[in-house]
């Protein structure tokens, strides 16, 4: 999976998931609605690491928790780069959760 996240200066960024921890609590049936809460979890050189758990929207049944590593590549070299500081000083800054409902 890859993002495309930002422009900065001359140059692109994309976030590349390097790694998942899923933990599967209960299954989910086509059409559940759903909803995500993702927080983030720390901001390092080119590494973003968030906390997600996804819940049955309406009874807050917890289907799965999720451990998402995301790294930044430099577009054009697909090289690993510092998250942009701008990027970084936005994201720290949240604390709140980012929601979401999505239905399957």
């Amino acid at each position: 999976m890859t993002y495309r996240i930002s422009n900065y200066g001359n140059k692109e960024s994309w976030k590349v998931v390097t790694r998942a921890e899923i933990d599967f609590k209960q299954s989910a049936k086509l059409d559940t609605p759903i909803r995500m809460e993702t927080t983030i979890a720390k901001i390092k050189g080119v590494r973003l690491i968030l906390n997600q758990n996804i819940y049955h929207q309406n009874d807050d049944t917890l289907f799965c928790s999720c451990v998402i590593t995301l790294a930044c590549l430099e577009n054009k070299q697909q090289k690993p780069t510092k998250i942009p500081s701008f990027l970084e000083q936005r994201l720290t800054g949240k604390q709140e959760l980012v929601n979401s409902v999505v239905n399957l």
